[in-house]
């Protein structure tokens, strides 16, 4: 039994020291280093600042109210807390950590770790519900040189995009008159309840149309929710594209069925598909073998990544610009400790086992007595 003790512990010191020597190698022998696209992902995000800077020098001279009610740099993508064409109740908090033009690179980032680049197509749903983030978006597809199919609600939930004389298709059209953005939305919809409604108000659909005709943009009011699911989706298999981007909750996206906000965030090559009749555009287009990349609980992204949580905060170098990397000697120093540590457990089993069984330890036999002549 005192044997059994002996090797027992050895073992347990033995794991003890591999642990170590492990973590050790990891610190020692893995470098953090950028990533290659490092420059892109920064071109975005300066793409993103500078529409952030166009819009919000517009706003001023257009006279429209910022957001009092929060300090951040980027006031103007915030809306009113209320509206007429608001949709639903929505974070203040989330509506400020959104206008992190650091999403931009993070897209970037998403969309090349998914294997996503030049020239492929994307689809690209888009809630009035965040505005900065949905340009973030663009900012990042427009500077890979992405083909997107763009869809976007007209609605927005509290502080977005929800102030009728600045609403996302004014968004849009300012962007595209100073030859910034390259994009137009292919498809735009009221937004809100079933994806026709605009707002929480009677009045609210008339006025997400007003807001429509002024900017040119044809309004596409589905007659059901199962209509706008599926004419999004029809047009989404047309353009053959090769990854689903969404940001926010417009109802069409997510579905009417329960599992449709459980959807998880981040990119997702598969998720849970649910077979309710009313599950939504990212389930369907999943189904189909389209992976998804998926913005809406932003605090709980924002924090995955290590981004700036407080409100207007923007860090110079995020940690996702930089990758870490074990050096090219690593396998063979991991390989030569665990040989030894190897010839060590077996030397040690066999000395245990072995050469101190009682079985096997040598006997005095006594001569035989010489027979006496």
């Amino acid at each position: 039994m005192e044997k059994h003790h002996h090797l027992t512990l050895a073992l347990v010191l033995l794991f003890l020291f591999a642990v170590s020597m492990y973590q050790m190698l990891e610190k020692f022998y893995t470098v953090t280093e950028p990533r290659p696209d490092r420059q892109v992902m920064l071109s975005a995000r300066q793409l993103a600042k500078k529409w952030f800077d166009v819009l919000s020098a517009e706003k001023r001279a257009r006279g429209i109210p910022f957001c009092t009610d929060s300090p951040i740099a980027y006031q103007a993508l915030l809306g009113e807390e209320f509206s007429s064409i608001t949709t639903s109740l929505g974070s203040l908090a989330a509506k400020e950590i959104a206008t992190n033009p650091e999403f931009a690179a993070l897209t970037v980032r998403l969309l090349h770790d998914a294997g996503i680049d030049s020239g492929d197509h994307v689809g690209v749903t888009l809630s009035g519900s965040f505005p900065a983030l949905a340009l973030s978006v663009l900012a990042a597809v427009q500077t890979i040189q992405l083909e997107p199919l763009i869809f976007s609600s007209v609605g927005a939930s509290n502080y977005g995009a929800n102030q009728s004389n600045f609403a996302w298709p004014d968004i849009e059209k300012i962007l595209q008159e100073r030859g910034e953005l390259k994009f137009a939305s292919r498809l735009m919809t009221p937004g809100g309840d079933e994806d026709r409604t605009g707002g929480l108000f009677d009045s609210s659909l008339a006025e997400v149309k007003m807001i429509c005709q002024r900017n040119n943009v044809t309004l596409f009011v589905p007659g059901s929710l199962q209509e706008s699911i599926r004419t999004k989706l029809n047009l989404l298999e047309a353009h053959k594209i090769r990854i689903l981007i969404n940001v926010g909750g417009n109802q069409s996206c997510l579905g009417a069925c329960a599992q449709g906000g459980g959807i998880p965030n981040g990119y997702h090559e598969r998720i849970d598909i649910c077979r309710d009749a009313d599950r939504g555009l990212l389930m369907r287009c999943n189904e189909r073998g389209i992976p998804i990349l998926h913005f809406l609980n932003i605090k709980d992204l924002a924090a995955r990544y290590q981004m700036e949580l407080a409100p207007g905060r923007i860090m110079q170098e995020p940690p996702f610009l930089y990758q870490r990397r074990k050096i090219e000697s690593f396998p063979v120093i991991c390989s030569l400790i665990l040989i030894i540590l190897s010839l060590y457990f077996i030397r040690l089993f066999a000395i245990e086992h072995f050469l101190l069984s009682p079985n096997l330890t040598p006997h005095h036999h006594p001569l035989p007595k010489m027979e006496r002549e």
